[in-house]
């Protein structure tokens, strides 16, 4: 049965609850939505023409009393529950049932279609408003019964003003209309403010990027409410410099210059940033930064945000060293990280700094579950803190009715809360008087799980291209700058386009690698050598070939601030840090090198029966049934402390006793072991062979392992062919490199943003070093910027090197035992010295010199950058890399004047000692310090 008119029906929700107290807001994704779009529907001014009551909730298992006539409306998730004999019975009376979709549209259609009228005219603005209240009241309803079982709001007053309104609405009275809305919104928030006086702040933060700068963005800004922007660098560049965005790059500005929209500023592009060195974040940060405030002068740019996962322990001490004062503990990525209940925080990072962070957890605009029960939220937080936040994030135009209706309420006041920038809320929020220290282990990364979904090419090796060109690129800062040094750079001589090269070589990790950059990014080697010839054709006069002198030999050339020593010709070499040191052909090796090594009175051998090398360090015996490391041990001590294999690993379907499935993996079986080389100096092994997997080949591999007198490393190079492609969850089907060990207790670190971290993770992210602590040996793993390693029980670790999508199949690492500075042994595995052949040298001329010298070998210099190219000074980047404080004197070959602490911008804020023409600071652990050094 069908009445023709609204007249007498009675609204009702019908959900699984018995009162207000226990109202469902667990619900999620789907099933909240048809909830939201059921109860606003009700709310429809042609759904409320004739009801002539508020709408209300009913059990869903009985019917409403009074029943006649009656207009109940069932979410579909709880069809199911709704008996056929209640249907009946309310059709009896000549009510319905309607139920209710995620869409709020249909649903009002249907009531129509039920109930026979069909025929309104309505202005959208009008219906949106009513819309807005039904959402508030719902949302007041549940502050005040849920949290404090008890409501003072007369309904009876609020229906008489809601159905004015309607009755206006219907008569074209829009001014009527709104006065009385006006009132209706005013109840509701008197009965707030009853019980929670304060308001909450509600921040809404829009996420752009180059691909959503279109009507969406445009039609965003054009909202009511009050705002916030993150985008990339990249981002603002292009909406200042792109002709076509003038529009909306005017409307951002009217907007930030009237205090409504607040930008929250990232890196120039979004990068997997967790796993690149300090140097690349630094240069991101400011060029995203500069762009920013290029595009709007006018803007406060303190706050900083990122939309990919990019959240570091390091990151707020290089947040305030950047000039921010502000920072979103949350992203937008997948990955984990650790929240807290409080609305805001002082993030204390590694290094002691501290910034204000917002901690709220985000809430997804376009999810109706951010929406179903924020009154109870927002209620709780009130009570526990004394003030509410809720932060809201959302791509232009991607929000769902509910995110809308509490939008448009913010004409009528803040029912619910106050709609505020970022700048706002940091102004008002107080300090919570302590700070928030997290762990390196509270942030995980999702990114080679990412790259896999996203079929990118690569997905491991790629970031070991990207630190060997870094390395390669810190190198050509340090050889610039021992040319700046010495005063031997001219004003006509182009320099090199350093940050852009760099920030090409951050970008080549998130693309595919533009064909055109390959020879650049590749040719970095090559610039090392020409800046190296420069640097030695002025410090010595080009005498090459000079037949007049007495002795013909090899400059070596080290720009990195750290000693190195290295084989040159057959001939061992010690360089000094930002310096030189020339090797003799004809010089003979030094006699320390053949006597008392190890005690003994002659040179002993590198390379024993085939399969054994040893050096001063340690002895490594072959593995002659796999051809990997069977045992690494010490001279003076019994037992093996690291072995290593490759192995193929495959998922299994044994579950542990965890719940976990299990792997199997392949056999390494050797066929031929050979001796490639075998002097004084050098030993190098190298062994072929099979992997077996179920009786079957997989693949063939080629290992060689290299050592050198000297160093406490063995390089290891690997090249594999596999029979079959590697498919499925990347960390449970690859190939890789294992190494085990024999204490179950050993502590594990890793070098993150060039300083030590610890972690338990059974997930390590360690792309340039990780250190395995067995007290007191210590076993380093130089991965060479492979950086996901995966333990296997207590004493196992896998370095990944082939996962789906990876077509690299050669890579290079080391291992080292009781390495003093693995950051820089890394380094050096990455970087050779620079060679210069064929230099004639006479007695009197020195055979090494330096430019720089920092004294302290735990503080590292990873960014060097003149402040001009004309000027005597220099910008040095320098990060306490062990973790503990430091006392620090850099000296240099011409005496330094004067010497200041700046940002990471460049300006200065205080003046450093200069005692002696060297200047002199301090940094506690984990520091990252900027200082200029004027000659």
């Amino acid at each position: 049965m069908k009445y023709s008119s609204f007249t007498d029906r009675k609204l009702w929700l019908a959900v699984n609850s018995h009162g207000w107290e226990d109202f469902p807001v667990h619900h999620k994704g789907e099933q909240a939505s048809e909830l939201l779009a059921s109860w606003g529907a009700l709310w429809h001014p042609a759904v409320l023409q004739g009801a002539r009551q508020l709408p209300k909730w009913h059990r869903i298992d009985a019917l409403p009393e009074p029943a006649k006539g009656s207009v109940v409306v069932v979410p579909e998730f709880s069809r199911a529950l709704l008996a056929d004999e209640l249907v009946s019975q309310l059709a009896g009376l000549g009510g319905v049932f309607c139920f209710g979709t995620s869409n709020r549209d249909n649903i009002i259609r249907n009531i129509l279609d039920e109930c026979g009228n069909t025929h309104y005219s309505f202005h959208e603005r009008t219906i949106n408003d009513f819309f807005s209240l039904g959402y508030c009241y719902l949302q007041v309803q549940l502050m005040t019964r849920q949290l404090r079982y008890v409501s003072t709001l007369d309904n009876a007053v609020l229906g008489c003003k809601l159905f004015e309104a309607v009755d206006a609405a219907a008569t074209g009275l829009d001014a009527k209309c709104h006065e009385m809305l006006q009132g209706c919104f005013d109840q509701l928030l008197q009965e707030r403010n009853r019980y929670y006086p304060t308001c909450a702040s509600l921040i809404d933060c829009v996420y752009i990027t180059n691909e959503t700068l279109g009507p969406e963005l445009f039609k965003t800004l054009q909202q009511p409410q009050h705002m916030t922007i993150q985008a990339a660098g990249c981002v603002w560049e292009k909406i200042a410099k792109t002709p076509e965005k003038s529009a909306l790059k005017q409307k951002i500005q009217d907007r930030i210059d009237a205090g409504r929209l607040t930008m929250a500023v990232g890196p120039w592009s979004e990068l997997a940033s967790p796993l690149l060195s300090v140097s690349t974040l630094i240069n991101q940060m400011i060029r995203g930064r500069t762009a920013a405030q290029n595009a709007f002068p006018n803007a406060n740019i303190s706050t900083y945000a990122t939309r990919r996962f990019g959240l570091s322990r390091s990151l707020p001490g290089i947040l305030k060293l950047a000039g921010y004062t502000s920072v979103i503990h949350a992203t937008l990525d997948d990955g984990k990280f650790p929240q807290t209940t409080n609305n805001n925080m002082r993030w204390q990072g590694d290094d002691s700094s501290t910034i204000d962070a917002l901690a709220t957890p985000p809430r997804l605009a376009a999810a109706a579950e951010s929406w179903l029960g924020i009154g109870i939220t927002i209620g709780e937080l009130i009570d526990s803190q004394h003030y509410g936040s809720l932060f809201v994030v959302h791509w232009p135009g991607e929000e769902c009715d509910s995110y809308a209706d509490l939008v448009n309420s913010s004409r009528f006041g803040d029912i619910i809360g106050r709609f505020v920038t970022l700048d706002e809320y940091f102004e008002q929020v107080s300090d919570p008087g302590y700070s928030q220290n997290y762990r390196a282990d509270d942030y995980r990364n999702p990114f080679l799980s990412q790259s896999v979904e996203a079929k990118l090419v690569d997905p491991i090796t790629r970031f070991a291209k990207y630190w060997r060109r870094t390395v390669e690129l810190q190198a050509i800062q340090g050889l610039e700058a021992m040319l700046m040094a010495m005063g031997q750079v001219e004003q006509s001589e182009r320099r090199l386009d350093l940050e852009t090269i760099e920030l090409a070589i951050g970008q080549a990790t998130e693309t595919a690698e533009n064909p055109e950059n390959i020879r650049e990014l590749n040719d970095l080697r090559s610039w090392q050598t020409q800046l190296a010839s420069r640097f030695v054709e002025r410090s010595f006069g080009g005498r090459k070939g000079d037949e007049n002198v007495s002795q013909i030999g090899t400059i070596v050339v080290n720009p990195f601030a750290f000693s190195r020593k290295c084989i040159v010709s057959g001939r061992p070499a010690n360089v000094p840090a930002c310096g030189f040191s020339w090797v003799s052909n004809s010089k003979p090796v030094e006699t320390s090198t053949k006597k008392r090594w190890l005690g003994k009175s002659k040179l002993v051998p590198m390379v024993l029966e085939g399969k054994t090398i040893q050096n001063e360090f340690f002895i490594l015996e072959v593995n002659t049934a796999t051809g990997g490391i069977g045992a690494i041990q010490l001279h003076n001590r019994r037992g093996s402390l690291v072995s290593q294999r490759l192995a193929l690993r495959k998922p299994s379907t044994v579950v542990s006793r965890g719940g976990k499935n299990g792997g199997k993996y392949s056999k390494m079986v050797a066929d031929v072991i050979r001796v490639v080389e075998d002097s004084d100096l050098i030993g190098t092994i190298e062994s072929t062979g099979r992997l077996v997997l179920d009786s079957r080949d997989v693949g063939s591999f080629r290992q060689r392992m290299h050592m050198e007198r000297g160093s406490p490393l063995v390089e290891i190079e690997v090249a594999v062919e596999l029979a079959d492609s590697i498919s499925g969850n990347p960390w449970e089907s690859y190939l890789a490199s294992r190494i085990a060990w024999n204490n179950e207790a050993a502590d594990f670190h890793t070098w993150l943003y060039e300083t030590r971290q610890s972690t338990s993770l059974n997930r390590v992210v360690a792309p340039i070093a990780l250190e395995i602590d067995q007290h007191p040996e210590r076993i380093c793993l130089l991965p060479g910027g492979l950086p996901f390693h995966q333990r296997v029980g207590y004493r196992k670790l896998d370095t990944l090197l082939v996962t789906q999508g990876e077509m690299s199949r050669v890579w290079k690492f080391a291992i080292g035992v009781n390495v003093a500075y693995p950051l820089t042994a890394a380094i050096d595995v990455m970087c050779r010295p620079i060679e210069i052949p064929d230099i004639s040298m006479g007695m009197q001329d020195p055979f090494s010199g330096w430019i720089f010298h920092l004294n302290c070998k735990n503080v590292a210099v990873v960014r060097w950058k003149p402040r001009n190219e004309d000027s005597a000074s220099m910008l040095i980047v320098v990060r306490e890399t062990e973790g503990r404080s430091a006392n620090v004197t850099l000296d240099c070959a011409r005496p330094i004047r004067q010497s200041w602490a700046c940002d990471l911008s460049g300006n200065r804020l205080h003046e450093l000692v200069v005692l002696d023409g060297k200047s002199q600071w301090e940094m506690v652990a984990h520091e990252l310090a900027h200082v200029e050094v004027v000659w």
